[in-house]
């Protein structure tokens, strides 16, 4: 199947050790889904990659937003999605995502939110917090998936 998707995702260090958790929830998705992997100068080696997807090592470390840049120069499907090793994508999200991306050609993008924090627990409640909400009205062209 091709892929109709590319999910850049920028690794180093201590995060390798989340990154397995990150590439299950993707093989999950019910959508082909292309992988460029972008190590970012990590110290720490980023393990077994799955087939077929593209790593993009960097010389040195960079910001989070020039590690996605330097892979978004890889990507060759219509749509792509950053998510970063430590993110864990929710069932079905993409597949929603491109669903509704192709339903609205004029949308840009699809903002999603965050249900579990930075240390891996989940967030009080199911309802998108004001920073989202914000984030979601403020931003022409973003559809929020909520």
């Amino acid at each position: 199947m091709t892929a109709d998707l590319t999910n850049v995702i920028p690794v180093w260090d201590q995060h390798t050790q989340l990154l397995p958790r990150c590439l299950q929830a993707i093989s999950n998705e019910p959508v082909s889904v292309d992988l460029v992997l972008v190590d970012n100068a990590s110290a720490v080696p980023l393990g077994e990659l799955p087939a077929g997807a593209r790593l993009i090592t960097l010389d040195e470390r960079r910001s989070i937003g020039a590690a996605r840049n330097a892979g978004l120069t890889h990507v060759s499907t219509p749509y792509v999605a950053f998510a970063d090793a430590d993110d864990e994508i929710a069932p079905g999200s993409f597949a929603r995502s491109l669903a509704f991306l192709k339903r609205h050609p004029a949308a840009v993008g699809v903002l999603g939110r965050s249900i579990v924090d930075e240390h891996g627990h989940e967030r009080r409640g199911r309802n998108p917090s004001t920073a989202f909400r914000l984030a979601a009205h403020h931003t022409p062209g973003l559809a929020a998936l909520f």
